[in-house]
């Protein structure tokens, strides 16, 4: 009887290990797919580009003093430095990404730790900086004011729109 009743406890474990085995393998392969996308995207002519733009802004433009960001940053944004916010965008996007590969995976952590250098980390500052600077600028025209009626049977993207449009309205955020 004891036989069984350890039998049975242990074809319980296997069943359950095998369970988190099914689960961890494609999720593991989904990360580290991620991962390529993105080493593969940092190759990329407007991915340097977006680099050598956020590093000359820095230097050139505001002597690298932090200080100056907000201010430098703001006067580029309102003499249609759109192509710097885009390369900002660019940069936040991929490193928000690249972090949550991070975030992902213990072994894909050190890899990324491996493969990153510090300029990075540095290129990663400025636009934090930057990021900050959109914050206490204002530069989106409100149209808080704009009223809509009830959207009637909405299909397709819309559907998924009216969703987001719900959810994000809720949360009291604005979108940068």
């Amino acid at each position: 009887m004891e036989t069984e009743v350890l039998l049975s406890m242990l074809q319980l474990i296997v069943g359950i290990i095998t369970l988190l085995v099914t689960i961890y393998i494609p999720v593991a392969i989904m990360n580290y797919q991620n991962y390529n996308n993105l080493t593969s995207m940092y190759m990329h002519l407007e991915f340097g580009q977006a680099i050598q733009a956020i590093v000359d802004f820095f230097h050139d433009d505001c002597n690298c003093d932090v200080s100056l960001i907000s201010q430098k940053y703001a006067e580029k944004l309102h003499n249609n430095g759109k192509t710097l916010h885009e390369y900002r965008r660019l940069l936040n996007n991929y490193f928000w990404s690249l972090e949550m590969c991070r975030k992902s995976s213990i072994l894909l952590s050190h890899k990324i730790k491996k493969e990153f250098t510090n300029r990075e980390a540095w290129i990663i500052k400025v636009l934090i900086y930057m990021n900050k600077a959109i914050d206490e600028e204002e530069m989106f025209k409100d149209i808080s004011s704009i009223r809509y009626g009830k959207i009637h049977k909405v299909n397709g993207i819309n559907k998924y729109l009216l969703s987001l449009s719900n959810s994000l309205s809720k949360s009291g955020k604005q979108i940068k």
